[in-house]
């Protein structure tokens, strides 16, 4: 049951993903071109405001993805230990 739970809140949090950076970095790569990702930092740290913001963005989701699935993670762990 709690795998499902820890399954269901992955996919939500893919979802939100696609929604919040997806359509910012297709803006993007329309305005560059098709780049790499490598190209992407390039810019974010040589100045451009637009790939800063997405960088510090995607920085943000991973972060906070983190901070959510690792405590579930470990707590699924634990709770299978004792079963």
């Amino acid at each position: 049951m709690l795998s499902y739970i820890l399954i269901g809140t992955f996919l939500c949090w893919l979802v939100i993903g696609l929604f919040w950076l997806l359509p910012k970095k297709v803006a993007l790569l329309r305005r560059v071109g098709n780049v790499t990702n490598d190209e992407l930092i390039r810019m974010a740290k040589a100045g451009d405001s637009e790939a800063m913001k997405l960088r510090t963005l995607g920085k943000w989701y991973l972060g906070i993805g983190l901070a959510l699935f690792v405590p579930q993670v470990v707590l699924l762990q634990i709770l299978k230990l004792h079963h």
